[in-house]
Order: C-alpha cells, then sequence, then structure tokens
C-alpha cells in the first residue's frame, strides 16, 4: 500500500505568503491550481489510486450565486442616469460579467474591472452615446502592478496592466508598427489620474494625458485584510482541509478495494510456488505453518476512518461558513416551516454574504459613476445598488407587512417598492400616483389600497 499517512495536506507556504507582486501571483497560481482539481501536496506515483472531491470549487460557485443571485439592479435619482445605466449593463453583459468576476475573486483574493471607451488608445464618450461604444470588462489580476498611498491603501495613484498581442494586434489596436519576428510582445499600460503611458517590450510607444482625469479601473478585495491592499481568497481557510479530506478518501478507497481483493497471508512458508486461492483449491503447508486471507476492515477499522472523514466534512463547512442545509442535506431544514427560521439555519452563509456585499457594494458604485462620468454625468449623480434577496423569499409575508407599515406610515412607498424588489422604485411609485389621480379626475373612487387589520393578520399567517 502506498504510504499515504506520510502526506503532509497542501497548504501556502513560503514565497507564496508574501504580498509582493511575485508573492502575490505565485498565491494566485497556487489557489487557482487547486481550484482546478490540484489538491495533493505531492505528484501521484505510478498506479497509484487518488481520489479528488473538489468541495473547493462547489463552495466558491455556490457562495458567488447566493452572493448575486438574479443580478444588481440599479437605481439613480436621474432617470436619464439610471436608463443609461441599464443600457451599458445589457451592451456589456454585465450580470454575467459579474458572476464570473464574482468566482475569479473568490478564488484568487481579488477582483478589477477597467471602464473605457471602445477605442484604444482611450477616448472620451460624451453624453448622449447611450452606452455605444462603451466598454467594461473584468481584469486579470494576475496582469496587474499597483501603487497606493502611504496613508491610504485605498487610494490608488498608479495601476499597470501588462498582457502579450501579437504584432499584428499592436498594428491594429494601438497603430504601433513593429518588426516581424516575435510572435508575441509584452504591453503595458500604465494609468494614473493626470497621465497615460503604454510600453511595448519595456519601451515607452507613447505618452499622453490621461483623456479621462481619472484611473479607469475599479479594483477590489474579496475579503478584505485590515491595513492591506490585497484580499484574501475564499479557498485560504479550507484548503488544507479539502487536501486531507481528498488524501483520507483515497486511503479508504484504497482499503476496501484491497478488501475486494483478498491479501494472502503466510506465515512459516518458504516457498509459496503453486499456491492459489480459489474454488476447491487444496494446500499442503509444512509443519507449523499457517495461512489466512488479511481482513483490513476487522476491528473498526473502516468506522475511524469514516468518523475523521465525517469531522473533516463539518470542519469544511464551519470554516467556508455554508451550512449543510444550504446544500439541502440537513434533517432540519426539512423540518423548518418559517422564513424566520430558515434565516437562523443558515445565518453564517447569510452573515458572509453581508460582508461580502459591502464590498461589492462599493466597487460597484465606483463603477457606476465611472460609467456615467463617460457619459457625461456629474460626478455628484446619485447611484444605489439594489441586490437580489439572499434567500428565497415569503413574497406574500413581505407584501403583509409593507403593507401595515405603510398604512402606519412607517414606511414610505419607495421602501415598500424597494424591499419588494421593484427595479425602479420611484417610477413605481410615480406610475402610482399618477393612475390616482387619473381615476379621480374619472370620477372613480380613491384607488388607495384599504387593507383591514384582519386581512393583514391572515395574509401574515398564510405566509408561514
Amino acid at each position: 500500500m502506498n504510504d499515504y499517512g506520510m502526506m503532509m495536506p497542501l497548504r501556502l507556504q513560503g514565497k507564496e505568503l508574501d504580498d509582493s507582486d511575485d508573492g502575490r501571483r505565485m498565491r494566485y497560481r497556487r489557489y487557482l491550481d487547486f481550484y482546478n482539481g490540484e489538491q495533493f501536496s505531492i505528484p501521484a506515483k505510478a498506479g497509484e489510486r487518488r481520489l479528488t472531491v473538489n468541495y473547493a470549487r462547489l463552495l466558491v460557485n455556490k457562495t458567488a450565486s447566493f452572493m448575486l443571485g438574479a443580478g444588481v439592479k440599479y437605481e439613480c435619482a436621474n432617470p436619464a442616469a439610471e436608463e443609461a445605466l441599464a443600457k451599458v449593463a445589457t451592451d456589456n453583459g454585465l450580470n454575467l460579467l459579474d458572476y464570473e468576476t464574482a468566482i475569479d475573486a473568490a478564488i484568487l483574493g481579488d477582483g478589477a474591472w477597467k471602464v473605457t471607451g471602445a477605442s484604444t488608445p482611450p477616448s472620451f464618450i460624451g453624453k448622449g452615446a447611450g452606452g455605444l461604444g462603451l466598454r467594461v470588462r473584468s481584469v486579470d489580476v494576475f496582469n496587474l502592478a499597483v501603487e497606493w498611498a502611504g496613508d491610504d491603501v485605498r487610494r490608488v495613484r498608479q495601476v499597470t496592466e501588462s498582457y502579450e498581442l501579437s504584432p499584428e494586434e499592436v498594428s491594429r489596436i494601438f497603430g504601433v508598427q513593429l518588426m516581424a519576428g516575435a510572435d508575441y510582445v509584452q504591453v503595458s499600460e500604465v494609468w494614473t489620474a493626470g497621465e497615460f503611458r503604454l510600453q511595448i517590450e519595456g519601451q515607452a510607444e507613447r505618452v499622453r494625458p490621461n483623456p479621462y482625469g481619472f484611473i479607469p479601473y475599479v479594483l477590489f478585495p474579496n475579503l478584505r485584510r485590515p491595513r492591506l491592499f490585497w484580499g484574501e481568497s475564499d479557498l485560504a481557510d479550507i484548503m488544507e482541509l479539502c487536501s486531507e479530506l481528498n488524501t483520507r478518501l483515497s486511503v479508504m478507497s484504497q482499503i476496501l478495494q484491497l478488501s475486494g481483493n483478498p491479501v494472502l497471508v503466510l506465515e512459516n512458508v518458504q516457498d509459496s510456488s503453486g499456491l492459489r486461492v480459489g474454488p476447491g483449491a487444496v494446500w499442503h503447508l509444512p509443519e507449523d505453518s499457517k495461512a489466512y486471507l488479511l481482513n483490513l476492515l476487522e476491528h473498526g477499522g473502516l468506522d475511524a476512518h469514516l468518523n475523521y472523514i465525517s469531522t473533516l466534512y463539518q470542519s469544511i463547512h464551519d470554516l467556508a461558513e455554508m451550512p449543510q442545509a444550504a446544500f439541502g442535506r440537513s434533517e432540519l431544514a426539512g423540518r423548518v416551516s418559517s422564513g424566520v427560521a430558515l434565516d437562523v439555519l443558515l445565518q453564517p452563509v447569510i452573515q458572509k454574504i453581508a460582508r461580502k456585499r459591502a464590498i461589492w457594494t462599493d466597487a460597484l458604485t465606483r463603477r457606476a459613476k465611472l460609467i456615467l462620468l463617460l457619459l457625461g454625468f456629474g460626478a455628484d449623480t446619485e447611484v444605489r445598488v439594489n441586490w437580489p434577496p439572499i434567500l428565497p423569499r415569503d413574497y406574500a409575508g413581505l407584501v403583509a407587512n409593507e403593507i401595515a407599515l405603510v398604512g402606519q406610515g412607517i414606511h414610505s412607498r419607495m421602501t415598500a417598492n424597494r424591499n419588494l424588489g421593484e427595479e425602479s422604485p420611484a417610477e413605481e411609485v410615480a406610475t402610482a400616483l399618477y393612475e390616482a389621480r387619473e381615476w379621480a379626475k374619472a370620477g372613480g373612487k380613491s384607488s388607495q389600497l384599504k387593507v383591514s387589520g384582519a386581512l393583514v393578520q391572515g395574509l401574515a399567517n398564510a405566509a408561514g
């Protein structure tokens, strides 16, 4: 049997823990490889039986699904700005882009977007473009280097993005003619608030004033680390446990395989030739010798493995803040009948998503403001990010609650529409008021909804 017992769980070490650009990129590579299934600390030996149960990928993907759901919506006091944001979101497929960025950031620990005009070198778009010609893309943080203020890590002074292009692409995109020969060349864009520099193979090819007046990148951590610029991956706390789980499952798999193909043990036998295991076999053994089949499952040996695997499994869920109820496997989840009880059961994942959304709300707001600036709207344009619910909602109960709160003057109609998931609360309230006035002019009764306390209570009871 291979010596699994001496295999150490895979963990970050050495340079990977360094926050220098080289160390950060090594860490990114380790996390990405782990997400893709490379979860053992040493290469497999010839014929070695290994199982990889990729909980890391499952937990990252499920967390992203909980966080984004149906995608975010934007609400602006200026209807034209809100319409422009909606068009840009549609033109650039931002719902899918955000989901992909959420997975990328959860794996690596950091995420980034770039907002520019479609033309390169960059050009200002201007108001009235309606989103046409504006490009929003996710940026590979492997390719980024950032300089920030010494007294504030959130104040970015310079961003450098490096990538490879073919000479033909360099000519088409930047209008720079290169000598034939190289298949790919290194291109770097260096941005400050006042300047844009294009470098090809380390040589400055173009230096010009920044046409935007701002650095067109939005960088954000997956989970913030105090006083540090770069963030933390969702895999940081579960990598070692996932690696150990795969090792133990591989051990148990090999034990079961050997138990199905019994090992013959001979004691005090010098020559085993001619001894075959099979029906009707007759052996003639020397005096004081014996033969038996090795039973690897006796004395509860397999139970110890199962108990240990169960402990690892529970620990992964605890550290990932993803209760088993989120997978629909908890016995308690099947007996829960109220929304409040389900919220309590899933409180760890709700709290985790709330922390992530706090970071993303800031990042999405900054991205939306960059978009509006490129379209010619003022820097003071207000933007509100409306998130989808984390958990399936009891809509009847929400309606009953909002009716009661609006009726008592605790909530405004705007707040009620927002809480009920209306994409454009201000527009919906204005439409409702307009309909009420038109109905009154026509001689109809007021369209204001009157609900008795008994009906509210009945709706609430029906909703559980």
